[in-house]
């Protein structure tokens, strides 16, 4: 990318991001933009996305389409993988080759069958505090140059400031809410693996069977679960009736 392009680029970027901040009345919009910004500056990827985390969990997501949406999701699911590492080490991942990635073993066999290879994350880092991790997702292997880092953290630092006054100055109970799905989430998850552990799985086996549900369903494991739960319900009733 040409020097006086990629200044051109990250001003109107920034400047947008900006804008849009400032007028914002939630992180939701904020972090949604600057996923967009962050795919427009990085053509090379398929995607790109941003999450704000707060004590551990994530508050708000933004993300420019499905197959972030589901890499994403199972970063939040097993609690493990490149945005999750980036935010909590302060500090740039690079995973050059999902295949051979030895960091996230569940994070990384699930992001192959999406199918997503390589990826890059960046902290966004406001004073002393990591308030969450932006990142861009490619299908081939070591999809991203120097360059492509360089440029996140540009941009990651022009918005961290701001996506910070706009996360704390959140009501309560908007934050409250967000968390509350989080661990309905968690909770659902564990409920299904309950169900697969009384059929004679281990816990490992269990999250296994759900990832690969996910995949070849193409779907989160979220929602995998759900059907899972909701599926055995009526069975347990006629038990109970019997």
């Amino acid at each position: 990318m040409a020097p006086d392009f990629e200044l051109n680029a990250l001003a109107e970027a920034t400047g947008r991001v900006r804008g849009e901040l400032l007028t914002s009345e939630t992180a939701e919009s904020a972090v949604q933009l600057l996923a967009e910004v962050a795919a427009e500056l990085v053509p090379q990827a398929a995607g790109a996305g941003v999450t704000l985390i707060r004590d551990g969990r994530p508050t708000s997501t933004g993300s420019t389409n499905s197959t972030v949406r589901m890499v994403d999701a199972i970063q939040y699911e097993t609690g493990q993988g490149p945005c999750l590492t980036s935010w909590a080490a302060s500090s740039v991942v690079n995973v050059v080759d999902a295949r051979t990635e030895t960091r996230w073993p569940l994070w990384a066999a699930a992001a192959v069958e999406v199918p997503v290879l390589s990826c890059v994350s960046v902290p966004l880092v406001n004073g002393r505090d990591t308030i969450g991790a932006m990142k861009v997702y490619a299908v081939e292997p070591n999809a991203f140059a120097g360059e492509t880092t360089r440029l996140l953290n540009r941009l990651a630092a022009a918005a961290s400031a701001l996506l910070a006054h706009i996360q704390t100055s959140e009501t309560p109970l908007r934050i409250n809410h967000q968390l509350a799905e989080v661990l309905r989430i968690r909770d659902l998850t564990n409920m299904a693996k309950g169900v697969l552990i009384t059929r004679g799985m281990s816990a490992a086996e269990a999250q296994s069977w759900l990832l690969e549900a996910s995949r070849r369903q193409r779907r989160p494991v979220a929602e995998v679960a759900r059907d899972l739960v909701g599926a055995l319900k009526p069975e347990e009733g006629a038990d109970e009736g019997a």
